[in-house]
């Protein structure tokens, strides 16, 4: 989930083709909100475990290469399986 321009601009797009402009901009702001609040969430949960002690690591990082090592976000992003490894 994602605040990011590539969504809103989707939202804003298709507002502006059905010609609901001010719509678009409040279905942005809600999404923004909801992503902000999610992403804080995330935080939060974080800073959490990180106090009651746990390692905190990404999730790439715990990626089985044998069983996803097909996947390109796998095969682009997971440690020591990249496009300089192939």
């Amino acid at each position: 989930m994602t605040a990011r321009r590539n969504p809103n601009l989707l939202i804003l797009t298709l507002a502006w083709a059905l010609g609901a402009d001010d719509v678009g901009l409040l279905l942005v702001a809600l999404w923004t909100v909801v992503s902000t609040l999610v992403l804080g969430a995330r935080v939060l949960w974080a800073l959490l475990l990180r106090w009651r002690g746990a390692d905190l690591q990404p999730w790439l990082s715990q990626i089985d290469l044998r069983a996803e090592g097909h996947r390109p976000i796998v095969r682009l992003f997971a440690p020591r399986s990249g496009l300089s490894d192939a």
